[in-house]
């Protein structure tokens, strides 16, 4: 069984695909072109002892960031933070490097949403458990302003979801056409969600039992 490492021949495969998925479309990208830009014999068919096609190819790039969004998530869950500023910090950071790393994948994927709609639903599903439910689930333990109370979210689903499509929306949005949201800076968009993140939860903080 061949190596999954990061210089495998697999890993090197996926990487040269999505490249050439993202340049030059799904349908125009060969199995001999991925083959070449990785360094292999066009004609060995070497691509075919690690995917049996073109799709299984797409299907496990995919699969590939929804597991490193997995990893992620259990880094920063083993990392204690020394205040919910410094953590929703580390939030932002995570979630913008994970769609800038992997800025070519997320690409295809926008542009062959029609051919593959079954494989847009899995990296949805993905994204919604791994993204936005463990920051509901975040934002429900959180202990705001000190010790004075814990957050109490009246709908934290629907509330992460808003607050996560916020965070998420700076770096799509230079994905797809070049520009950031109202022409701002990545460090002040970063800094104005962070401070809004933490009025919501404030606002929705109630003081420990025997406090009140």
């Amino acid at each position: 069984m061949a190596s999954a490492g990061k210089g495998s021949t697999r890993e090197r495969l996926l990487d040269a695909a999505i490249v050439l998925f993202a340049s030059k479309g799904y349908a125009a990208t060969s199995v001999p072109d991925i083959q070449r830009a990785c360094g292999l014999s066009a004609g060995s068919g070497a691509m075919y002892r690690h995917f049996s096609s073109k799709r299984e190819l797409l299907t496990a790039a995919v699969r590939r960031y929804l597991d490193r969004i997995s990893d992620d998530g259990k880094r920063f869950d083993a990392e204690p933070t020394r205040s919910v500023e410094q953590a929703l910090g580390r939030v932002a950071t995570l979630v913008w490097d994970g769609i800038n790393d992997n800025a070519m994948l997320l690409r295809v994927i926008f542009r062959e949403s029609e051919a593959f709609p079954e494989l847009v639903d899995e990296l949805w599903s993905g994204v919604t458990a791994r993204t936005y439910q463990r920051f509901a689930r975040f934002a429900r333990q959180l202990r705001v302003a000190g010790d004075a109370g814990v957050s109490q979210i009246a709908d934290p689903e629907a509330s992460a979801a808003v607050l996560m499509a916020a965070l998420a929306h700076y770096p799509v949005v230079r994905l797809l056409i070049g520009r950031t949201p109202g022409g701002i800076a990545e460090d002040r968009y970063r800094e104005a969600w962070i401070q809004n993140t933490l009025a919501v939860l404030r606002q929705a903080a109630v003081p420990p039992p025997g406090d009140q």
